[in-house]
This record gives structure tokens, C-alpha cells and sequence, in this order.
């Protein structure tokens, strides 16, 4: 029978698509999964299961790339926190998810969706730049080159595209039927595809 991509892309390890929304992923926490969900809404949970080499590969993409922020950590309790440690003139102070900026949120998702899972073979994330700076962006594209799976992304950033080479970019559009369409023009084999639409 034919294999129903829809439920492979969303429920499976080998293959993740993801729409991250930072209010949501604040607000809610689910728990029971042991893959990241497609909105992101189990991400405390999800780094909870991750070993302490990828949890820590994790944290360190966050120093520096995100200012104030020096390091991020799970706190346990009643519930599990995840706390990020900003450093104003030398002295930390803990915040809680709640208070972090939604860029913050949103690259720390990311991040998870492209290492917390070193089985995989496909990841597909929409509109990574949202919420960001473009010095960011530049730190996720170098870790999807860097990475062995296959990482497509969409985007209607302008900025990003100019980060990327010619050949990483494929355009897709609507023909007059209503139909996805990807351009011909400058497709290539590359490893790492970001879609522009």
C-alpha cells in the first residue's frame, strides 16, 4: 500500500516537520513524546531525553549567539523548568521560559529539531528566521550544512537567501492550476535545500 507521508513526517524519528511557535511553546508543555513535536510544544520534555553530550551541544550554540544568555539548564521539581541563565555585569539571574525572548525560544527549538535526533534522515522547518537576527540564522545554516541528514527549510527572507549558495536554493511556486511547482532553473543535488516560495 502506499505509504501515507503525512503521518511519516510527523510522527516518526527518520523524518520531522516543524512550524515552531514560541507564544505556544511557553504556554504549553506537553509530556509523552519521545520525538519533537511538529509545534514544538514538548520541548522541555524532548531535552530531557537527550543524552548530556547533545544536551550540552545544544546549550553551547545558544552562548553568544544569543545576547546576555550564557547557558540554559533543566531544573526539576514538581515539574521540570527550563531555565535560561542571563548574565548582566557579571551576575546570573535565572529566567524562566516564560520570560525569554521568543527568538530565544525558536532557536533553542530548532536547534533540538536538528541535533536532538541523530537518526534521522529528513528534517523540514518553516520559516526559521522568524523572531531572529540574521547573525543567528547565519549559526543555524552552518550547523545544516555541517549535518548529516537532509534539512529543507522555507523561507521568505531575502536576507537568507543571500546567505546561501545558488545552489542550496530551490523556488517553488503556484502554476495557474493551483499546483506547487518547484523552478527548474539552478536545481542542483545539493545536501541542504532551503525553499523559497
Amino acid at each position: 500500500p502506499p505509504i501515507d507521508f503525512r503521518l511519516v513526517l510527523n510522527r516518526s524519528s527518520l523524518f520531522s516537520s516543524h512550524y515552531f511557535h514560541a507564544h505556544d511553546i511557553k504556554r504549553v508543555q506537553e509530556v509523552g513524546f519521545d520525538y519533537l513535536l511538529e509545534n514544538g510544544t514538548n520541548l522541555i520534555d524532548f531535552l530531557k531525553i537527550q543524552n548530556v553530550e547533545t544536551f550540552n551541544e545544544i546549550v553551547t550554540s545558544l552562548i553568544g549567539e544569543v545576547e546576555l544568555i550564557n547557558g540554559m539548564e533543566l531544573k526539576e521539581g514538581f515539574t521540570t523548568e527550563l531555565i535560561f541563565n542571563e548574565d548582566i555585569n557579571g551576575v546570573t539571574y535565572p529566567i524562566e521560559i516564560r520570560n525569554v525572548s521568543d527568538g530565544s525560544i525558536h532557536f533553542i527549538a530548532i536547534m533540538s529539531a536538528i541535533l536532538g535526533n541523530p537518526y534521522s534522515i529528513g528534517v523540514m522547518i518553516e520559516e526559521p528566521e522568524r523572531h531572529m537576527h540574521m547573525k543567528v540564522l547565519s549559526t543555524i545554516l552552518n550547523v545544516m550544512r555541517e549535518d548529516d541528514k537532509q534539512i529543507f527549510f522555507t523561507t521568505h527572507s531575502t536576507e537568507m537567501l543571500h546567505e546561501l549558495e545558488l545552489g542550496e536554493i530551490l523556488f517553488m511556486f503556484r502554476n495557474y492550476e493551483g499546483n506547487t511547482q518547484r523552478s527548474e532553473e539552478h536545481t542542483s543535488e545539493s545536501s541542504h535545500v532551503a525553499i523559497s516560495y
